[in-house]
């Protein structure tokens, strides 16, 4: 193309200045030019390659050469024989792109085009320092945004690598792989890692050869199993020993109904009624279906929702209660962990702002369920529903207040200052307006969460309500569940001691024993008074209780859970291993793991015991139960060390000539017996009795009952 102009100045000449870089197939029709090779393509291509054009002649390679030579030629016949025949006239050409169909297509893309912009976030006014997708109103991470701020950099950087390496000093081939630059975007997530010090495994094999190492470094079999054996106590963790273990709460609540006999109200039979409502828990029962598209709509069938529900239960005010999603939080640990760290923050600025495609994890991130809240607040401000209701509405630790009425103006609103709270959890959040409410006839608390029917069993003496009503279950399965009556029916007492109970076996912020049901541990509880006195009065009451306090209050409760026949938690730890148990996730924690366990369970009963004051106030969680470190908790479970130092000393040998008889034995050296771990041969520093036990894993039965003979 450089050189056109003296090779071949008439072309050069026609496209320079003509113009003529492009064909105009009609002079009806202006501003319709193709590209030349586009002309071809639907002129003398069109008529060899589409259906009754020339083509099929042969595959023969002379033949061939000769057709395409000739395919201009036969094309402009062919054409000519379609204009003599009427069929074809060059002149009625008619560019698609100005058809009536082209047209409406472009304006309904144009349409959607329009539509989408004016759904995003203007990058102008966003009020954000940091980097935020235009789209979603996704923040990006610190990893994120600092990968790409350096993008150009290490774009820049490849590049020059790429031209030292490949053209200047030809080290590398210059058409190898191009290693892939790993920027981090929007839609990058993180994958969890997970280590662990002097872990030790407790599969049934390995207890075997802790045995016998024990029996070897002369360790006491009680001694040995008073520690984890592991950087976790597994009794205590899920079976990755990555977060707590879990059970089904749902059961202690089917047990108790079934004690009451299944006390239920009739819907028919409510008035002047006063509805609490989970706001999250309505928010996510709402199917993925009906999930609108923006925000601003969304607002709307939420409003509309709480409106039906009004008129379900014949409820003149509707309370929507929402959770405080705080930094560092004890139910926070459990969603990072569930979420393993893939969180993605989304902004919302405005009303017709799209709504995430992947609808539960946006909800399955705090702060963006916070924002969320906020939003449905501030817009329900100039709503027009229609109707006449009183709606209370939570966001952060604040509370408004709707006068709704039949007609078209915006709602009065005003602040409920005794409903501003620091709560953290709905569950107890709802207690508090549900007394606020008391007033009413009927107070109908609404949740699917077991731990809100425990604590209304367990305050209801205190709230002073008429009638409470505790619904959950949808469909065939809702069940109004008469709270003063289920009350009486399990006694004072019990009721008083339920959440304590719902701690110590497992809720969402603290673990489960492994293999210890709901149904098995309320059982105990329920058949000894005595038990439930020691928690009632041991666990929950401040958030200083003394940890031996506790471990000793609840130790006969834990080993009637293994060992009825135990004293001590050590005891029934050894009782249980001595009967076979396979792992020692089955067996019951330490009494140090127990402990921490005990702290953590009387710091959630503790919250949950204040659920009906305003203001809470708790203290950090860490020293609890749980160790806080960079803003980030984690679960504390133990003080002490996981073994004996003797065992965690994983020293062995490989002595071949020696038979550890000299120095350079390495167990000799620590002063420690060899054991099976040790790869020498004609070990003399073994005792005799053992040198036989090379296959523990499978007789390990055998060498269970002679340590314990």
């Amino acid at each position: 193309m450089i050189d056109l102009p003296e090779t071949h100045p008439w072309v050069h000449t026609r496209l320079n200045h003509a113009g003529q870089f492009t064909v105009q197939r009609s002079a009806k029709i202006p501003f319709t030019s193709l590209a030349a090779d586009h002309a071809i393509e639907q002129t003398v291509n069109r008529q060899s390659k589409t259906s009754g054009g020339v083509r099929g002649i042969t595959l023969t390679r002379g033949a061939v050469q000769r057709w395409v030579l000739a395919q201009p030629a036969k094309a402009a016949v062919l054409e000519k024989c379609e204009m003599m025949a009427g069929i074809k006239d060059p002149e009625d050409y008619k560019a698609k792109d100005t058809g009536l169909a082209r047209m409406k297509s472009d304006e309904k893309h144009i349409e959607r085009l329009s539509e989408t912009i004016s759904s995003m976030i203007n990058p102008w006014n966003s009020g954000l320092d940091s980097l935020v997708s235009i789209s979603s109103g996704a923040v990006a991470a610190q990893p994120i945004q600092q990968s790409l701020d350096q993008a150009y950099c290490d774009g820049e950087k490849a590049l020059t690598e790429f031209i030292e390496e490949r053209v200047v000093k030809k080290t590398t081939d210059v058409f190898a792989p191009i290693k892939q630059q790993k920027l981090k975007t929007f839609g990058t997530t993180t994958k969890s890692t997970s280590s662990s010090k002097d872990e030790v495994k407790s599969g049934r094999s390995l207890f075997g050869r802790m045995l016998v190492v024990a029996n070897q470094r002369k360790i006491d079999l009680k001694n040995l199993l008073t520690y984890s054996l592991s950087s976790v106590s597994l009794p205590l963790a899920n079976a990755e020993g990555s977060g707590l273990n879990k059970t089904t709460k749902a059961d202690l609540l089917k047990e108790l109904e079934t004690d009451c006999d299944s006390q239920t109200a009739d819907i028919d039979s409510l008035y002047n009624t006063a509805l609490i409502i989970d706001a999250m828990a309505l928010i996510q029962a709402l199917p993925r279906s009906q999930i609108p598209t923006t925000f601003g709509e969304l607002s709307t069938k939420v409003l509309h929702v709480i409106n039906s529900y009004s008129k379900m239960y014949k409820a003149k005010r509707v309370d929507f209660v929402g959770d405080n999603y705080p930094r560092v939080s004890i139910k926070g640990f459990e969603r990072s962990r569930r979420t393993h760290g893939r969180l993605q923050i989304t902004h919302i600025y405005k009303a017709d702002q799209n709504i995430p495609k992947q609808w539960s994890k946006f909800l399955a991130v705090g702060q963006n369920k916070e924002a969320l809240l906020e939003f449905l607040v501030q817009s329900w401000k100039s709503a027009n529903l229609k109707e006449d209701l009183e709606l209370y509405a939570t966001s952060g630790a604040t509370c408004v207040r709707y006068v709704f009425t039949n007609n078209d103006a915006s709602p009065p609103v005003s602040e409920v200052p005794e409903l501003h709270s620091d709560h953290e959890e709905a569950d107890t959040r709802l207690l508090l307006h549900a007394t606020h409410a008391r007033a009413y006839g009927t107070v109908l608390i609404k949740s699917p969460d077991t731990d809100v029917a425990i604590l209304c069993l367990s305050h209801f003496p205190k709230m002073n309500c008429e009638r409470l009503i505790f619904a959950t279950g949808v469909g065939s399965k809702l069940r109004l569940l008469d709270i003063g009556i289920m009350h009486i029916k399990l006694g004072s007492d019990l009721c008083a001691a339920l959440p304590q109970i719902h701690a110590l076996t497992g809720c969402d912020s603290t673990s489960a024993l492994f293999g210890k049901g709901k149904k098995k541990c309320y059982s105990i509880f329920k058949n000894n008074p005595p038990y439930v006195e020691a928690i009632k009065t041991s666990v929950g009451q401040s958030f200083y209780t003394n940890k031996e306090t506790m471990t000793n209050a609840i130790e006969p409760v834990i080993c009637m859970l293994y060992s009825p026949q135990a004293k001590t938690i050590e005891e029934a730890r050894y009782r249980a291993f001595c009967c076979n148990a396979s792992s020692e996730r089955q067996l019951p924690p330490t009494r140090d793991a127990l402990q921490q366990h005990l702290l953590r369970v009387n710091y959630q009963a503790t919250i949950w015991q204040l659920s009906l004051s305003a203001k809470i106030k708790p203290p950090s969680p860490h020293g609890f139960g749980w160790i806080l470190q960079d803003e980030k908790l984690d679960i504390k479970w133990m003080e002490n060390p996981t073994a004996p130092p003797s065992l965690l000393q994983t020293v062995y040998c490989s002595c071949k000539k020696s038979a550890c008889h000299s120095g350079k034995c390495s167990c000799r050296n620590s002063q420690l017996k060899c054991t099976d771990l040790c790869k020498c041969d004609g070990c003399s520093n073994s005792d005799q009795d053992l040198d036989n036990a090379q296959h523990v894993s499978s007789d390990f039965e055998e060498d269970l009952d002679n340590f314990d003979g």
